[in-house]
């Protein structure tokens, strides 16, 4: 799962959990506690409406090894970057895109909003005051599900 807040943008993985019984768990990418914007795991181990277990993550930003995840419908380019980057999306219904740019450590280095109007369009982006380096670019959609996710190189 990945969630962006105002700042960053965090990813949240968890293998091996066990849940007794009849149990479940709930994840919210955006819970809001005393510590600011958190990921909320709340399990319950006897699906009997009490909460026996809460895990807040604080902090989990993305890391260099993350795998990309990718739809066909959109493109990046060019890879590696100087001063504008391109996002083409070829999707014939209307939708509304979040699209984010992050360091490896999740830092949020923009975030804008794409309103696609349906067909193959091309979006730009400058790019030319962001430090050197790896980067992500990350597109939601408008329920804030994760769709693509990319590993840039700025020059």
């Amino acid at each position: 799962m990945v969630a962006i807040y105002n700042d960053t943008v965090k990813k949240f993985s968890a293998n091996n959990i066990t849940v007794n019984g009849q149990g479940s768990h709930t994840i919210d990418p955006y819970f809001v506690g005393s510590q600011g914007p958190q990921t909320v795991v709340i399990v319950d181990n006897g699906n009997n409406g009490n909460n026996d277990d809460t895990l807040f993550v604080t902090g989990a930003p993305l890391g260099i090894n993350d795998l990309d995840h990718q739809v066909d419908y959109i493109r990046i380019a060019p890879n590696p970057v100087q001063d504008e980057l391109f996002v083409q999306i070829n999707l014939d219904e209307f939708q509304h895109f979040r699209l984010a740019a992050t360091s490896i450590n999740g830092k949020l280095l923009f975030s804008e909003t794409i309103q696609h109007k349906g067909g193959n369009q091309q979006y730009r982006f400058p790019v030319k005051n962001l430090p050197n380096g790896l980067f992500y670019v990350i597109l939601f959609n408008e329920k804030q599900e994760l769709l693509h996710i990319e590993k840039v190189i700025k020059q």
